[in-house]
């Protein structure tokens, strides 16, 4: 979703059915009874998306006319965030730090604990070239990418259609120094592997019995593949370890993020690699360690 534009224009909308602030109530109401979290804020985004405007600016032009375009996009997104559809699949983008990357259901919607993640990585890396494993929309490599343009960013995953999201992304961001490649974990870096100085990973990590307790907009619209970390959570650990103990070189980072209160089982996972340092970690804006960075402390296996 599009942040405000900080120079909201004034709106001057022709005649049609109803002004802004009684769409407003009403689609505050309509998402209330569906039981959506914060219906009001979302409603506030959808009018505003729907008049090409910012929230901010329904406020102050609250008793201009809606014009019935905008009012029929407008009330086909409350009936679709009604069934609890993600407010960003239908604003179609999502803000992550500097950047705004696309989103849909081929791809994990970007958290604002995500970017803590980033902020380890840009604490332990120094130069080199980066790999961001199972990258989904591409946040994490494309923040990494515009924040040290320097350096050369290679982003991995599984699903062709989320690469093809990711790397539509990355073109309006102005990141070119940022590739991808399809293919299973480490298997698409191949002789780059070697090269890496950051590896960095936003695994599953959802236990597998929890994803029927999530929130409708997670639980049915955003990927399985990019939430079951099987039976306790760790499955994807349990192979990423391993691969980078054998192909990084002495002094070359991962980065992780972790869900609550799974630092202890996954620096396990690191540490029966006998491979890495303790890891250095970083919490989120909830004070819940969020990230775990190892740093490959022995010669390449």
């Amino acid at each position: 979703m599009r942040r405000p534009d900080a120079a909201a224009r004034t709106l001057r909308a022709p005649a049609a059915g109803g002004s802004i602030i009684e769409l407003l109530h009403a689609g505050c109401a309509r998402l209330e009874r569906a039981g959506v979290p914060d219906g009001r804020r979302d409603a506030e985004w959808l009018l505003a998306a729907a008049l090409g405007t910012s929230p901010a600016a329904l406020h102050l032009d609250g008793a201009v006319p809606v014009p019935s375009d905008a009012r029929g996009r407008f009330e086909q997104w409350c009936a679709r965030r009604s069934r609890r559809e993600p407010l960003q699949h239908i604003l179609g983008t999502q803000p992550f730090r500097s950047i705004e990357v696309r989103v849909d259901r081929q791809v994990l919607i970007p958290r604002p604990e995500t970017e803590r993640v980033v902020d380890l990585c840009l604490q332990v890396y120094d130069a080199g070239p980066i790999a961001d494993v199972g990258t989904g929309s591409g946040a994490i490599a494309i923040a990494l990418a515009t924040e040290r343009p320097a350096a050369t960013v290679m982003a991995t995953d599984v699903s062709a259609p989320a690469l093809a999201l990711a790397a539509e992304s990355a073109r309006r961001a102005g990141a070119g120094n940022v590739s991808f490649a399809a293919g299973d974990l480490l298997d698409p870096l191949g002789a780059m592997l070697a090269t890496l100085r950051l590896v960095v990973c936003n695994p599953p990590y959802v236990r597998t019995a929890d994803i029927e307790r999530l929130e409708p907009e997670v639980r049915d619209w955003e990927p399985l593949i990019a939430l079951d970390g099987g039976a306790d959570g760790l499955a994807f650990y349990r192979r990423l370890a391993p691969a980078t103990a054998r192909g990084l070189c002495p002094g070359a980072w991962v980065v992780v993020e972790i869900g609550a209160r799974q630092r202890e089982d996954v620096e396990a996972v690191f540490a029966a690699t006998a491979a890495f340092d303790a890891p250095t970690s970083i919490a989120d804006y909830r004070g819940i360690e969020r990230g775990l960075a190892f740093r490959r402390g022995r010669a390449c296996g």
